[in-house]
């Protein structure tokens, strides 16, 4: 939230002085700079654009009012020019590139008008202050899946897209980015109206793997239900020969999917080089969910299941912080029936603990 309040706070500064509110001559009429600044204020609530052309009918109304004769008076389109002439910013860009300067040094990088991805929603908002945005006001009932996958910024702007009634599902425990993940608390602030319901029963993995994965969440505990298979295994490897065998070996004759997660895609690469049996990558091009033996990273996994999962390459290296501790989350609980989680001898993780 922390971007996000100090997007809100530039904002609100900009706000104070962003019109130059002087005394304005139009026709040999003045219109008074105190009177400029009470329109301004009385539409704060609109954005910047909409002001102008409001506090320009309004203008229009006082000049006709006071006009003598036939004194020729300019059209609204002419007075909204003179009041956009006296901005000190002209366009939401401006704004936000004023905005990212503010900010340290590294953090953003942005010029020729060209935005990074991450730029995106930020922009809107910015636009959204300076000359709005559609909204879509016909849904009446706006859902959203993956809340954890979505920054703060994210959801202020989807707020102001969809004022209708929203339903937000997601597993905080199953964040894959490791930027201002978002809390339920955090939802609150851009939700203070929201009810939160806490769904805790997990139907995807057996007893035994769903009670396994509990070491890895931060809050919270999952209420598996009664259905069991094998322990999990746990393996421990020396080399990445060794490891290699132990994947070989871990490979169910039975399983419809065996799916062998990986941290990275370095070293999903890696295990599909020296995997000696017929597999298939899933990565970014994949189009079609393959049964038999899958190769892949915990990204791709993300929100699929499989009957069983094997885990590699689990060490203090790959696995040590905190937002670490929840990609083993998301890689074991992609397991029904069976998994293995394959662990250096020499580093091991502190995150799991052994059995």
């Amino acid at each position: 939230m922390a971007f996000v309040e100090r997007l809100q706070c530039f904002l609100a500064d900009v706000d104070t002085t962003i019109l130059r509110i002087e005394n304005m001559k139009i026709a040999d009429i003045v219109i008074e700079d105190s009177y400029i600044a009470q329109r301004f204020e009385a539409y704060h609530k609109e954005p910047i654009t909409v002001r102008l052309a409001n506090i320009a009918d309004d203008m229009m109304h006082v000049l006709k009012r006071k006009r003598n004769g036939e004194l020729k008076l300019p059209s609204k389109n002419e007075v909204v020019k003179r009041l956009k002439k006296r901005l000190a910013y002209p366009s939401a860009f401006a704004i936000y590139r004023a905005f990212i300067e503010t900010l340290p040094k590294g953090s953003f990088y942005f010029k020729n008008k060209h935005f990074e991805f991450n730029d995106v929603y930020p922009y809107l908002y910015v636009q959204t202050y300076f000359s709005g945005m559609t909204t879509f006001e016909l849904v009446q009932h706006f859902v959203l899946d993956e809340m954890q996958d979505y920054t703060p910024i994210q959801y202020a702007v989807l707020a102001q897209l969809f004022t209708c009634k929203r339903t937000i599902i997601g597993d905080v425990g199953q964040a894959l980015f490791p930027y201002e993940t978002m809390s339920l608390q955090a939802l609150s602030t851009i939700f203070p109206r929201a009810t939160i319901h806490r769904l805790t029963t997990t139907y995807r993995s057996s007893y035994e793997i769903a009670t396994y994965a509990q070491q890895f969440l931060e809050e919270g505990m999952l209420q598996p239900i009664a259905r069991h298979s094998k322990e999990v295994d746990e393996r421990f490897y020396t080399t990445h020969a060794e490891m290699l065998q132990q994947v070989h070996n871990a490979i169910s004759s039975t399983a419809k999917t065996t799916a062998i997660i990986c941290k990275t895609s370095e070293d999903a690469m890696y295990i599909s080089e020296h995997l000696q049996k017929p597999h298939h990558v899933m990565d970014g091009t994949t189009t079609i969910f393959e049964t038999g033996i899958i190769v892949t990273t915990i990204q791709y996994a993300k929100g699929l299941e499989f009957d069983a999962v094997i885990v590699p390459f689990v060490d203090n290296t790959r696995y040590a912080t905190k937002f670490e501790r929840g990609l083993l989350y998301i890689a074991v609980t992609r397991a029904m029936h069976e998994l293995t989680v394959l662990i250096d001898a020499a580093a091991p993780t502190p995150l799991v603990a052994t059995v």
